[in-house]
């Protein structure tokens, strides 16, 4: 949804994906929290000011997990990325994984919570 639709289509409902991500990040589910930190980066692409301002929000805790997950799904991107370089075709999904340049929370171009309603929500 966060990747596939146009952020003027989702502007209307930022309210509602902001605290669909807050609630998916704080879920006792690990699936749930681990579909909400990856919704949260599809959502920063969209709305980075917005998500920047919910990423200074969170708890430590959910911040580090964040962070990880960004990096983690950087990481996939690249070694995604490498067959292409090298004359094969990636897939489409790989390429949406994370964004090729992500900003950085601490250089004040982070991004902010989960989004989704619901543990199948997101990315």
């Amino acid at each position: 949804l966060l990747q596939q639709w146009p952020a003027s289509a989702l502007e209307r409902h930022v309210e509602l994906l902001e605290a669909a991500l807050r609630r998916g990040i704080a879920n006792a589910g690990a699936d749930a929290r681990l579909a909400s930190r990856r919704a949260f980066w599809a959502y920063a692409q969209n709305f980075p000011e917005r998500a920047e301002n919910m990423l200074r929000s969170l708890d430590a805790s959910a911040n580090r997990l964040l962070q990880e997950e960004r990096k983690r799904m950087a990481a996939a991107n690249a070694a995604a990325a490498l067959p292409a370089a090298a004359g094969s075709h990636s897939s489409a999904a790989a390429s949406r994984a994370a964004p090729a340049t992500l900003p950085s929370a601490s250089a004040g171009g982070g991004a902010g919570a989960g989004a989704g309603a619901g543990a199948g929500a997101g990315a």
